[in-house]
């Protein structure tokens, strides 16, 4: 797949330190098409040359520690780390420029959950190490009752921040969607809320799905049987 050309100008001006020339440029192609696309291909090449340069960054290390064992001298960990801990923390300068740029614009939230959902999950602490938690972004896909959105974003609460938060989302988004007639996005989740190994729970889960399903046939069917005034006045 082709790459726009926005995103490679928009990626140079950021690594050179000019923040303010790639806004008034992302601006000025805000209304075009493809914009968001170009959005996700900045975020996602950031991401990846972040990743690249951690990745080097860490052997470059892991050479001098043995390099340095040989002559019985010590030296702290292989890996760059902050003071909290984070081994992303201090080489994502080019990602949080990005995501600074990208948080200037309505489509943040949206391409954010579509490069998450592009990526292998090995890279999704580098990714939220810049845009954030992933249990606040589901939060704010809540809230604007993304309900879509926020559900693509449970592997990520579950992986980074344990099963128990992504169970808590599953339910209120499972809450949101009944309440919004999204069924089948309900029951699609009902797999995050049911244990394996749990026959109990899964027949339960079986009975809730059987009757998400019935309650979608019959609003179908009383839609259709209602009609339109069109079908009606033809019918006469």
């Amino acid at each position: 797949e082709s790459q726009p050309v926005l995103p490679c100008l928009l990626r140079r001006l950021l690594q050179k330190g000019a923040f303010d020339e790639a806004v008034v440029l992302a601006r000025r192609h805000a209304r075009g098409h493809y914009f968001p696309r170009s959005l996700e291909w900045l975020l996602f090449t950031s991401l990846e040359i972040e990743h690249e340069s951690n990745r080097k960054a860490q052997k470059e290390q892991a050479t001098r520690v043995q390099q340095s064992s040989r002559f019985g001298k010590q030296v702290g960990s292989s890996l760059p780390r902050s003071d909290s801990g984070n081994v992303y923390a201090v080489n994502n300068k080019l990602m949080r420029k990005a995501v600074r740029l990208i948080r200037m614009f309505p489509q943040y939230s949206d391409v954010v959950v579509s490069v998450a959902r592009k990526t292998d999950a090995a890279l999704w602490p580098l990714l939220f190490s810049a845009v954030g938690s992933p249990s606040r972004l589901v939060e704010g896909l809540l809230e604007a009752r993304a309900l879509q959105s926020a559900a693509c974003c449970l592997l990520c609460v579950d992986r980074l921040e344990g099963a128990g938060k992504a169970h808590t989302f599953s339910l209120r988004i499972i809450g949101s969607a009944l309440e919004n007639e999204q069924y089948n996005l309900a029951m699609e989740l009902l797999r995050f809320v049911v244990p394996p190994g749990e026959s109990e729970s899964v027949f339960e889960a079986l009975e809730v799905g059987e009757e998400l399903r019935q309650r979608e046939e019959a609003a179908a069917e009383s839609a259709t049987s209602r009609g339109s005034p069109r079908d009606a006045s033809n019918a006469g």
